[in-house]
């Protein structure tokens, strides 16, 4: 137990690579129940819903503009109520969180920073903290919106881009997603119509080709 947690902080409190970050969040979103299940650890809903909401919120104010004067600015918005909502429940989070900041080290771009955590009372807060505190991270450098939920498979996954074109983690979810829907049905169908009208046609000539064997070697 302790060597998982002491591996975790070692892997998430200490400057790194945005990207390897993204990475551990998706790996730990996907596997973080089943994972916790198997070393009899608990799992805290509140994670993945805390990714949402913080992409959420970020979705809002880039309809409407980036607000510059604050939260008030934002409750301002159409849905921006919801947005007040969502904040609390982001907000309720982040107290939860047994965190405080740490300069590392300096260097030529500035210094280098570290998230410490407090002595945790379990090592499912010890996880809890440097969880929330590779989403904050994330967040804050602008590179939390590639963290998406798939809504074909549910898992988690890293996008190219910051944009919305990739909504899925793979192209058979892509594609699967597609069939469900009323276009990829009716797609579908004239897809099995031309197929047996093909293979009917294949049938047909078939016959006729064995019809006039016979012909022939009854003459």
């Amino acid at each position: 137990m302790r060597r998982l947690t002491e591996k975790i902080k070692a892997r998430m409190t200490s400057p790194d690579d945005p990207r390897r970050t993204q990475q551990w969040l998706t790996e730990y979103l996907n596997d973080g129940p089943t994972l916790g299940q198997k070393l009899g650890l608990g799992w805290d809903e509140s994670l993945p819903r805390f990714v949402r909401d913080i992409n959420e919120v970020d979705e809002i104010a880039s309809q409407n503009g980036y607000p510059d004067g604050g939260r008030m600015q934002l409750i301002d918005y159409p849905n921006g109520k919801h947005a007040s909502r969502v904040l609390e429940r982001i907000d309720s989070v982040m107290s939860r969180a047994a965190l405080s900041p740490r300069l590392l080290i300096p260097a030529s771009d500035g210094w280098r920073p570290q998230w410490r955590s407090g002595t945790p009372q379990s090592v499912e807060q010890s996880v809890f903290n440097v969880a929330v505190a590779s989403v904050f991270d994330l967040a804050v450098a602008g590179e939390l919106s590639k963290i998406r939920e798939c809504p074909h498979c549910r898992k988690w996954f890293v996008a190219a881009k910051k944009g919305k074109s990739q909504r899925f983690c793979s192209e058979n979810c892509r594609s699967s997603a597609w069939r469900t829907t009323s276009s990829g049905r009716e797609s579908r169908r004239e897809y099995m119509r031309e197929y047996m009208r093909r293979r009917r046609y294949r049938a047909q000539r078939h016959t006729k080709f064995e019809r006039k064997q016979l012909a022939g070697k009854g003459k």
